[in-house]
């Protein structure tokens, strides 16, 4: 049998099998990276106000006489970073799904939408919190 030897850096075959293979990985992620994105929006989202509820459970932030008003800034400002996310994330995937030339219009208007509902359920998700942690 006769030794061949392949050189491999001047030879195309390995460029071209890895660009066949990123092709086809990206024609697949492509179907499903939008609903992975979001899953991801409504589970940030559910942190969100989840993070917020535990917020309102802990001290009274607006008035500052029960509780913790410090410690619950600080899980609103977590709330809000996860509120952020769920809000960019929305808006990519809605981005990703349309097929219009007007793709990014719409996934700002959707993360816009998301941000601003997530921001009034949070609001009452913390008045939740504070009244089921502290009853008179």
């Amino acid at each position: 049998m006769a030794n061949i030897a392949v050189n491999w850096t001047t030879s195309r075959l390995p460029v071209m099998l890895n660009f066949k293979a990123l092709i086809i990985l990206l024609t697949n992620a492509s179907k499903c990276l939008p609903l992975s994105l979001c899953l991801l929006c409504i589970l940030s989202a559910a942190a969100s106000l989840f993070v917020t509820f535990e917020a309102g459970c802990i001290g009274d932030v607006k008035g500052g006489a029960l509780g913790n008003p410090a410690r619950a800034l600080e899980l609103e400002n977590i709330s809000l970073l996860f509120l952020l996310l769920s809000a960019s994330v929305g808006g990519m995937a809605i981005g990703l799904i349309t097929r219009s030339i007007h793709r990014v219009a719409k996934g700002v208007a959707c993360g816009l939408l998301i941000f601003s509902g997530g921001w009034m359920a949070g609001m009452q998700f913390e008045i939740w919190g504070f009244a089921s942690c502290f009853k008179s």
